[in-house]
């Protein structure tokens, strides 16, 4: 009860602060191109072909598949009014930070450290609050950067939640697959990871061989960097 309460209280805190970005309109800057002007922003139809083009195209210097495709639906509400991207972006921030809450608890409980709740708690107010978040929040180009942000969280929590347990390595895998869709700069998450099980001394040379997600890791450590990731005491 009283986690929900917490989590309503910031809730009603941002939606006050952000409730002007509803009044904006599109920017200058990206709208133009990676939206307004971009054709695959409102298909006719969600053909294979759209799909292929969507996913093997490079939009101008980015590549954000993802990003456009929920362009895509967000068009199908009511077109081009802004009011349905900045309130996506926002709801986005939002999921943001509850999975940022669920995400730092389980961290900072693995490594056992007191009043975990608390701080992970404090950790979500502040990224809800923090002025640094306000641009991917108020420009409707920045929604690639919430999209990113979102899936890099949800692969996080996957990675911290699948390593002990040793399960669920096919949802973390095919997470990190749409993250990589969702923004060109998703390349530091594998190094992230690794770096987390080295800190926490998971096991990840200890999962078999034909795993779906051990071969991408190993590549990365042994192959890339030089050594073999992780050997439990």
């Amino acid at each position: 009860m009283i986690w929900t309460a917490g989590i309503i209280i910031v809730l009603l805190l941002s939606a006050y602060i952000y409730g002007p970005l509803t009044l904006l309109g599109f920017c200058s800057a990206d709208d133009p191109w990676m939206l307004l002007l971009n054709k695959y922003a409102h298909p006719e139809s969600y053909s294979l072909q759209y799909l292929r083009e969507v996913f093997t195209r490079i939009n101008d210097i980015q590549y954000s598949p993802v990003n456009t495709l929920v362009y895509s639906l967000i068009y199908r509400f009511n077109a081009y009014d802004p009011y349905y991207f900045h309130l996506f972006n926002f709801c986005l921030h939002m999921a943001n930070g509850i999975i940022l809450l669920l995400l730092a608890r389980r961290i900072l409980s693995a490594f056992s450290i007191p009043n975990a709740g608390i701080i992970a708690y404090l950790v979500y107010m502040l990224w809800c609050l923090h002025p640094l978040n306000v641009e991917p929040v108020v420009w409707v180009s920045g929604s690639k950067i919430l999209i990113c942000t979102f899936l890099t969280l949800v692969s996080f929590y996957y990675f911290v939640k699948a390593f002990p347990q040793n399960n669920q390595h096919a949802v973390l895998y095919c997470i990190l697959l749409l993250q990589r869709a969702g923004h060109y700069n998703a390349f530091y998450v594998p190094a992230f990871c690794g770096m987390l099980s080295i800190e926490k001394e998971w096991d990840l040379a200890g999962w078999p061989k034909g795993n779906l997600f051990y071969r991408p890791f190993h590549t990365i450590f042994r192959r890339i960097w030089g050594f073999h990731p992780v050997h439990s005491k």
